[in-house]
């Protein structure tokens, strides 16, 4: 085997980036520190807000909120470690950045939009392990069945996946923890996602039926949950 000198330009080149990095940084301490605390404030948002509440239009104004400070910490950041960079060439990075992940979460949803029921990972597991923790009250769409009701949810900044569990007539403290406590253990075994557990008191259900055709059916009506809780 011959030996081959190490290229020592390109680590050069490395080094003296690295070294102007450095250098503009000490230039404009506080526009740097003002950057990264945005992307710090952007990460943290999200994090705390982030599936706290399941609509759609709420997902969207918190994604929108974190990944905008994230992007403007970013792009000042960058500014003021790049200060050769044009405002051309951020405009267009930033274009770039914002079309793609556009694109990111419209295709998260998408997926969620034509999941059928089966596709909805592990729910006939937690389903089961919720009717054995306590007595769930029938459905009021459907009485031969109990009032738990599960699906998938991409959530926040990250597009992080949830299995959701919608789980109705619990209202004591203790018997929701003693189903979280076997929904965790659940999820331990059957390594599914992140589980968001809703607690409300009741279904809002409207029934209809057709004295024409005897046709039925029903509405679900709004409702407000008891308790948020998340299962890791």
């Amino acid at each position: 085997m011959f030996y081959q000198p190490p290229d020592l330009s390109v680590s050069a080149a490395v080094l003296t980036s690295v070294q102007r990095a450095v250098a503009a940084s000490k230039k404009r301490p506080l526009f740097l520190a003002f950057g990264l605390g945005l992307v710090t404030f952007g990460v943290l948002g999200n994090h705390l807000l982030a599936g706290r509440n399941t609509k759609l239009s709420w997902d969207i104004e918190v994604t929108a909120w974190a990944f905008v400070l994230v992007l403007a910490g970013f792009l000042l950041v960058l500014r003021v470690l790049q200060p050769q960079l044009k405002t051309a060439s951020l405009f267009a990075f930033a274009l770039a950045l914002v079309t793609v992940y556009s694109l990111i979460y419209a295709w998260t949803i998408g997926l969620l939009l034509v999941s059928s029921r089966g596709d909805y990972g592990h729910c006939e597991e937690l389903i089961r392990g919720v009717s054995t923790s306590a007595p769930i009250p029938p459905s009021a769409f459907d009485p031969t069945k109990r009032a738990v009701f599960c699906m998938v949810a991409n959530y926040g900044l990250f597009r992080t996946r949830y299995q959701i569990l919608d789980i109705y007539g619990i209202t004591d403290r203790a018997t929701q923890d003693a189903i979280l406590l076997k929904l965790t253990q659940v999820r331990h075994a059957e390594h599914t996602e992140v589980i968001q557990v809703l607690f409300f008191e009741k279904e809002n259900v409207r029934l209809w039926k057709s004295d024409m055709n005897s046709a039925s059916g029903g509405a679900r009506g709004p409702e407000s949950p008891l308790r948020i809780a998340v299962v890791h």
